[in-house]
């Protein structure tokens, strides 16, 4: 296994403490696992163009890493009222429906990599954690990158559905 692929793991990995950190109001140290996550999100990518090391394997791991991350920490948020339910569910929903479309496309042997959408929505989304850490007022600033996420999670999904589409649609 590639030390990208490493990198990305331990981005999975860190799911477990970071949910219940959370859980438990440790928001000191949430914020530190967030910014660790999304540090090991950006080093994965670097490791691999820079030792060569891109591979169908690691694409796919690395959104499945980013979102088991992502939907883990928002889902808990909801519970605790960081965040609206409905965000998380949003998000859970498009994920699920990009993953589905993804499966399908693997399943003809097309691997969907990530796209500037994409990688932008997943940016927004970390960012949007470490402002809800930093600032659990809910004030304007945090109310303005939510909504701002969800416009990019929307059309970060649509963008992919129609792209998966297109793919099915070239393949029959």
């Amino acid at each position: 296994m590639t030390l990208a692929s490493w990198i990305t793991l331990s981005r999975i990995i860190l799911v477990i403490p970071t949910v219940w950190l959370l859980g438990a109001g440790h928001y000191g140290w949430v914020l530190c696992l967030i910014l660790i996550s999304a540090l090991t999100d950006y080093l994965d990518g670097l490791a691999a163009r820079k030792l060569n090391q891109i591979s169908d394997v690691g694409k796919v791991l690395d959104q499945v890493a980013d979102k088991i991350f992502v939907n883990s920490v928002f889902i808990v948020m909801a519970v605790i009222g960081s965040i609206p339910s409905w965000f998380a569910v949003v998000t859970v929903g498009r994920d699920f429906l990009v993953n589905g479309f993804r499966t399908l496309c693997a399943s003809k042997g097309v691997v969907v990599p990530a796209d500037i959408w994409g990688k932008l929505k997943t940016v927004f989304q970390f960012v949007l954690m470490i402002s809800l850490l930093l600032m659990p007022a809910y004030n304007w600033f945090v109310k303005t990158v939510l909504w701002l996420t969800l416009v990019l999670i929307l059309f970060s999904g649509v963008s992919y559905v129609r792209k998966m589409v297109r793919i099915m649609e070239g393949i029959r």
